[in-house]
């Protein structure tokens, strides 16, 4: 199954994009469950080695029906917050499928995560290793961690997808690494087993991913010089996909292969000894989605033609936030002549627009359109600005369809307001 035209009219999973929007309304996120199924098991086949685990990003996509199925195929989940992590309890992961990240975790939730057993928390500080600490003495318990080194490599990515550099708020210096397991042994309470690195999300090519594994494993040899105290290497996630070329009935738009990613750090890594552990999120769900959005307006200011639809930078912000690139495709194809148009939606800001001068065939009100590719950091980074209820999910699996998140309505957003007296 995939998502492509079917007689001029977009299908997805096998069925008619139409009768689903007739039935779900617009806006309308609509996966196809076979593509995140299969790019889950194509990921994680191609880390075979006993102690390799892939851990799922559940940043990119929370929903419970989708992390079900990334679960199903083996494997983990790499979590940012407590809220996350019961998204994957929920989702059928077990805390041993579950890995902690995250730049600024609050004190109540790293004493959560020591409570549930998490299997292994990432700390980014010298203060958050004391705090892990310290937490574990209260709670009885020995915790295993992660530390993240802020490598300075430059992922030649967007600017705000750049997690690597000095810059960046992520990770340590590499002398801290050092320091903390020179300390090591007043760490009671705590068994440091594990290095951790990611210098960014959209990376394009092996040579960013080949520079980690050569420079982790450098400052492993610093570390593991007496005994083996590092047994894990996590070299995080961030592999891309060429988002122009995501178009139906297309399926070249994968810059790396899972299987290219292992051929290139699996062997640079060999030495260490170490199980490899990775987290990606935007490969695995990126192009199992697409929103669906109905033309409410088509007007002209100046040389400027402006087609408005119903969905917003509230449903789909990466455009806004990332400078993002979307094909959006008409529903219904149709012989009407192509024609430059701005594609924007309907929020009260300057930056709810999905693209420019972009040659889209004529369309009038009613008309409906997909967005391609949105199947990670899409609903996830959805809002209320502008008091908009966020769009419903749809899935399609074995050419059925499966609400998996209610359309909310006018009543959700006041839903924790204390009511005026």
């Amino acid at each position: 199954m995939s998502i492509e035209y079917k007689n001029n009219i977009l299908s997805c999973g096998g069925m008619d994009v139409t009768e689903i929007c007739n039935k779900f309304e617009t806006p309308l996120y609509l996966y196809d469950a076979e593509i995140v199924k299969n790019r889950a098991a194509t990921f994680n086949n191609a880390f075979k080695n006993s102690g390799d685990k892939i851990h799922f990003a559940v940043k990119a996509n929370s929903n419970l029906s989708i992390l079900n199925i990334i679960h199903k195929e083996g494997l983990g989940a790499d979590i940012v917050s407590i809220g996350e992590y019961e998204a994957a309890i929920r989702a059928g992961f077990t805390s041993d499928d579950i890995t902690f990240a995250g730049v600024g975790k609050r004190e109540d939730e790293l004493s959560e995560a020591l409570k549930r057993g998490i299997k292994l928390i990432i700390a980014e500080s010298v203060k958050e290793v004391e705090l892990i600490n310290r937490l574990s003495a209260k709670n009885n318990s020995k915790a295993a961690i992660g530390l993240r080194v802020n490598p300075n490599i430059d992922s030649h990515t967007h600017k705000n997808l750049s997690a690597g550099l000095h810059n960046d708020k992520f990770g340590m210096d590499e002398n801290y690494i050092l320091s903390l397991f020179d300390r090591r042994k007043d760490f009671t309470n705590i068994d440091m087993i594990a290095l951790h690195i990611h210098i960014g999300s959209q990376v394009k090519d092996a040579q960013p991913f080949l520079l980690e594994a050569k420079y982790v494993s450098n400052l492993l040899s610093k570390i593991n010089k007496t005994e083996q105290i590092i047994k894990i290497l996590n070299l995080g996630g961030g592999l891309g996909v060429n988002y122009e070329n995501m178009l139906p009935g297309r399926s070249d738009y994968n810059y790396l292969m899972p299987n290219e990613l292992a051929d290139t750090i699996v062997p640079a890594l060999k030495s260490t000894e170490c199980s490899i552990h990775l987290e990606p999120g935007r490969w695995i769900v990126a192009p199992s989605a697409i929103l669906l959005t109905q033309v409410q307006y088509v007007k002209t200011i100046g040389n400027n033609k402006f087609v408005i639809t119903d969905a917003g930078m509230t449903d789909f912000l990466r455009p806004g936030l990332y400078d993002a690139f979307h094909p959006i495709v008409p529903v219904i194809q149709s012989d009407a002549p192509k024609e430059k148009v701005n594609i924007v939606g309907p929020i009260c800001e300057p930056t709810d627009s999905f693209v420019e001068n972009y040659p889209l065939q004529e369309v009038s009100k009613g008309d409906l359109l997909a967005i391609m590719g949105v199947g990670a950091y899409g609903y996830s980074l959805s809002s209320n600005y502008n008091m908009h209820p966020r769009p419903a999910e749809v899935m399609v699996e074995n050419s059925k369809t499966k609400l998996i998140r209610r359309r909310e309505v006018l009543d959700n957003l006041f839903e924790g307001m204390i009511d005026l007296e």
